[in-house]
């Protein structure tokens, strides 16, 4: 309530808009006259499954509600954290509105970014030694080399200009 009274009308429209609908997701899980210092593990489990599962999800115009994956609800736990901490900083009779974060021990799922497949020596060899045809002029060449020594992508490789490296020692 205290987060819609003072926060929510300070909002610009798309952000009072996802706000709105990150309230109704929290307060369809766990109810409308949840107590937050009851916020335990099994109140994040449950909306966890509901998120993944689609059955707790914002209405879609027309859509069939689908589950999100670990970033969207990263996202949702994120966001409820900084309402918890603006509770925490806004007083009320001189004291915070809440003690503490009650997501500080709470676990919820993270996304996961798997690591980027890195090529092996000998596809770096094949392909240098087709480069030729693609690419007379040799510029290929180069940019697969610098790809592979430096770790950098290729896109950013191509937008390399003369005068945009500057020396590092």
């Amino acid at each position: 309530q205290l987060y819609r009274q003072e926060k929510l009308p300070l909002l610009s429209g798309d952000r009072a808009k996802l706000a709105e609908t990150h309230l109704d997701l929290f307060t369809t899980a766990w109810g409308e006259n949840f107590e937050i210092a009851n916020l335990s593990e099994s109140h994040v489990a449950r909306f966890v499954a509901g998120r993944r599962s689609g059955a707790l999800a914002p209405p879609l115009k027309g859509r069939e509600p689908a589950g999100v994956r670990d970033g969207t609800i990263d996202g949702d736990f994120r966001w409820l954290r900084s309402v918890f901490n603006f509770a925490r900083r806004h007083r009320v009779s001189g004291r915070p509105a809440i003690p503490s974060n009650p997501l500080e021990d709470l676990a919820w799922p993270k996304e996961k970014n798997p690591q980027k497949p890195i090529a092996s020596h000998e596809r770096y060899t094949r392909t240098q030694g087709h480069t030729d045809a693609v690419d007379p002029k040799g510029r290929l060449r180069c940019i697969l080399a610098l790809a592979r020594l430096t770790g950098r992508r290729e896109s950013a490789i191509c937008g390399l200009r003369a005068g945009s490296v500057r020396p590092t020692c």
